[in-house]
């Protein structure tokens, strides 16, 4: 794992959606994350992830 990992809200903010969109993203497997105490954390790769399969798709007008 590497050293930093986000909050859903802090995940939120990044994506300019809602904290409920990140958390329906996990539970539709789209966004891993992984939980401490009953918390979600998501890795700094994962949404490194996120941001380049989202930069990648091509958007057809």
């Amino acid at each position: 794992m590497e050293g930093r990992v986000y909050t859903p809200d802090e995940v939120a903010s990044l994506f300019n959606i809602s904290k409920n969109t990140v958390y329906e993203m996990i539970k539709r497997g789209e966004l891993r994350a992984f939980k401490i105490g009953n918390r979600f954390r998501i890795e700094r790769s994962e949404v490194r992830r996120i941001i380049s399969s989202s930069a990648s798709r091509r958007i057809d007008v």
